[in-house]
Order: C-alpha cells, then structure tokens, then sequence
C-alpha cells in the first residue's frame, strides 16, 4: 500500500511540476510513525490528516512549524474510518471521507 501511494504522490507531482515548473521535495515529517499518515489539508495555520491507531483511521492534527509539522494530536475520533477532510475558507465547515463497517 505505501509503494502505491508514493507512486500516486510522485506521478501527482510529476504532472503539476511539468505544467508549473516547480521542483517538489518529498521529505519525512517529525510527526512520521509506523501507521499510515495521509489526505492532509491546511486547517488555518495547522494541518489536519489522516492516520491509524493500529485499527481503524481516524483525523489527526499537527502544528506546523518552518517545513516540518510537529505534535501529532486527534482531531475527530470515532467508530469509523475517517479521511481527506477539507475545510471551508472561514474554517466554521468540514467535510470529509467516512467509511463504515461492521453491524450497523
């Protein structure tokens, strides 16, 4: 699953720096654990993504300071798979991805 999301970052990059001509650097960030981390959006001035707690994917938020993005913090915790949240321009509204399963 990683390899197929790099190769998904990377293709992405390689199709808007060719149309923009701007270099890309892909770097890992302090906040980087063993789980996935992934569907970032900028919430103000903090970024808001996405991340396991080793079952299930819930929102996460992180500071973010220079070009690192510190202290990992939950965001929206349910009992569901939440994702890619975005926000509106006055921050009051958030949509974003739920997926659920089991008995419902």
């Amino acid at each position: 699953m990683k390899k197929i999301t790099l190769l998904i970052l990377l293709f992405n990059l390689a199709v808007f720096s060719q149309d923009n001509n701007m270099e890309w650097k892909v770097k890992n960030l302090s906040i980087n654990d063993q789980f996935n981390n992934y569907g970032s959006s900028f919430y103000g001035k903090n970024i808001v993504f996405s991340s396991s707690d080793g079952k299930i994917e819930h929102l996460y938020s992180g500071v973010v300071k220079g070009d690192d993005v510190v202290s990992k913090k939950i965001f929206l915790k349910a009992n569901t798979h939440e994702s890619n949240a975005v926000f509106t321009n006055d921050l009051k509204t958030m949509y974003f991805t739920r997926s659920l399963f089991g008995e419902q």
